[in-house]
């Protein structure tokens, strides 16, 4: 063979081999793709619940808000007078809440984001020294992600308050989406709270969008508690 058949069988001295990946990693690729498509959790969108006030006789206020992947039970104490010498111009509030999926820590941080939340639009200074403990019970929970409750823990909360007669200067409320939950009140022109557990708010677009939605929830939310009210009044 000569030197210019050789050339034309081996190529160029710069030339390298095209590498193609073996069929098995790319099986395996598609596997794993496939798995992990598997494993994304799709929540359940908002549902309208059954809502009932006045179940326990033990507290000042109650309400149980109920769907088919959740019942949460919110009780209102007070406003009872602390036990505290100092005297506090403003009412003091606590949260505890109860679960049996979610970790400690999560439900602590959780509390201390609903006692924020609720300082502004509870009318703390129409009880000096005085407390209000709110007790919520997360009885049946088939969602495994926390901030997907906060629009159904903020519906029981604000009419527990209501049954209590606790003066509140809004029917606030909360929206989800993409594992971010929104607090709002003044129809949705004041931002309350924003809970960001495993939802992505990358950047001023991904914000924007989960606004959106969490506001036109938080509206409907609204809605549902002042016609339950009104029915309530009317009834």
């Amino acid at each position: 063979m000569n030197v210019q058949d050789r050339r034309r069988i081996l190529g160029p001295v710069e030339a390298r081999p095209l590498a193609f990946p073996e069929a098995t990693k790319i099986a395996k690729d598609n596997e794993t793709d496939s798995k992990n498509e598997e494993n994304v959790t799709i929540l359940p969108k908002f549902q309208v619940p059954s809502i009932k006030t006045s179940l326990l006789k033990n507290c000042n206020g109650s309400c149980m808000i109920e769907n088919e992947h959740t019942s949460i039970l919110s009780s209102i104490y007070g406003p009872r007078s602390t036990r505290s010498n100092l005297f506090e111009s403003r009412c003091l509030i606590n949260v505890t809440i109860k679960s049996t999926i979610f970790p400690t820590s999560e439900v602590k941080e959780l509390s201390s984001f609903l006692i924020n939340v609720l300082e502004s639009f509870v009318c703390l200074e129409l009880y000096p020294k005085a407390g209000i403990d709110v007790f919520i019970n997360l009885n049946i929970e088939k969602v495994s992600d926390l901030s997907w409750y906060i629009p159904y823990i903020m519906m029981s909360i604000v009419l527990g308050l209501v049954d209590a007669n606790i003066e509140i200067s809004d029917l606030p409320g909360c929206g989800f989406n993409d594992n971010n939950a929104i607090c709002f009140t003044k129809n949705g022109t004041e931002i309350i709270g924003i809970w960001k557990d495993q939802g992505s708010i990358e950047n001023e677009t991904s914000f924007v969008e989960s606004l959106g939605t969490c506001k036109e929830q938080y509206l409907q939310v609204k809605g549902i508690m002042a016609n339950y009210l009104l029915n309530k009044i009317n009834n």
